[in-house]
């Protein structure tokens, strides 16, 4: 499936309006989520559990110490989200 330039132009600005330190990364996520297909969500899921342990283990002894250890895996989670969403795109749309 190929998603329209609309669709990508709305994840992207969904993307760049989230604010870690303010938002409900939780319900952001499922707002992604539900705009991509059941094949990508299968690939989505499966890429952020493998990254998690790592993103939590990098947070947790400073590696990410713009912050708190809170706020520091929160942007951890956005770039990992934001890099894999980029990929899914890139790859659906044909680029």
């Amino acid at each position: 499936m190929i998603y329209s330039y609309d669709r990508a132009k709305e994840t992207e600005k969904m993307i760049s309006s989230v604010r870690p330190e303010f938002d409900d990364l939780d319900f952001w996520a499922e707002q992604i989520r539900k705009r991509l297909s059941t094949d990508d969500l299968d690939q989505h899921c499966l890429y952020l559990s493998s990254r998690l342990e790592e993103l939590m283990e990098e947070t947790t002894s400073g590696h990410l110490s713009m912050g708190g250890v809170e706020h520091s895996l929160e942007l951890a989670k956005v770039a990992e989200i934001t890099n894999h969403l980029e990929a899914v795109e890139a790859t659906l749309e044909g680029r």
